[in-house]
């Protein structure tokens, strides 16, 4: 484990006091999928306490995890909001992920203060805490050079969020690993995906990975920079030629 994980270890300790010995009910910043693993991990075991993952809607990545008391019960909508980020037709040359990402970190804003960015034709949408929505609501006026106009929604179940169709790809792999994995989704020979590989642009869960030998289980998400990711939804039986069936969503 290393000192990120383990100072996030020492946070959630910290939570887990306020909700077994005070009674209070408290909550994580959003957290991507790695940090979400190690700490669900540690809250499974502990008694006294139950937990909550939402990051606004089903398929949400970066989530935050409340923690309470066990004989309490939270209504996590409640916490989150969504901000609306419209885009004239001239300027959506301007509306992509790292662009909007940018301008809303340059209002001092940390990357664990807001969720997921949905991109939608002419518009974003922007998942935060209800108090920090109202903050990015109020100050953010451009995004790039592109003169934008912002609207809070407090309601987050009436906005249509999982807009992400990813594509079912289905097939038999010699083996779980990696590199395996990216030449079915990819396409691709098993030598480009190990080249994608050593060139430090593939992640699992976060995790950087340095070896095409890694195995993959199921639900884990590959990210491949610039490119997208893919999760390992499912993992059937070997053929009489010993190749595994497996069932991949790609996310371009």
């Amino acid at each position: 484990m290393e000192k990120k994980d383990y100072e996030l270890a020492n946070r959630i300790d910290d939570y887990i006091d306020l909700a077994l010995y005070k009674n209070i009910t408290s909550s994580t910043r959003f957290l991507n999928p790695y940090e979400q693993s190690l700490i669900i991990q540690k809250l499974k075991v502990t008694k006294g306490i139950k937990y909550k993952v939402q990051g606004g809607y089903e398929n949400s990545e970066r989530n935050i995890i409340l923690i309470y008391p066990d004989d309490d019960y939270i209504e996590l909508e409640d916490h989150l909001a969504v901000v609306k980020i419209q885009f004239t037709k001239y300027d959506t040359k301007y509306l992509n992920h790292r662009m909007i990402l940018g301008s809303v970190l340059s209002l001092g804003i940390k990357r664990d203060g807001i969720g997921d960015i949905i991109i939608d034709n002419d518009k974003a949408y922007l998942i935060a805490t209800k108090q920090m929505a109202k903050y990015i609501d109020e100050n953010l006026l451009k995004v790039a050079h592109a003169h934008i106009t912002t609207e809070y929604i407090d309601d987050i179940s009436s906005v249509n969020l999982d807009l992400k169709e990813p594509m079912i790809i289905k097939g038999t792999i010699a083996s779980l690993r990696i590199d395996c994995i990216l030449s079915l989704a990819l396409k691709a020979s098993r030598t480009k995906a190990c080249d994608l590989i050593k060139n430090q642009l593939v992640y699992v869960n976060w995790q950087l990975v340095t070896k095409p030998t890694l195995n993959i289980e199921e639900n884990q998400i590959i990210t491949i920079r610039k490119k997208g990711r893919v999760i390992l939804k499912d993992i059937g039986n070997a053929s009489k030629k010993n190749r595994i069936w497996v069932e991949l969503q790609v996310y371009c």
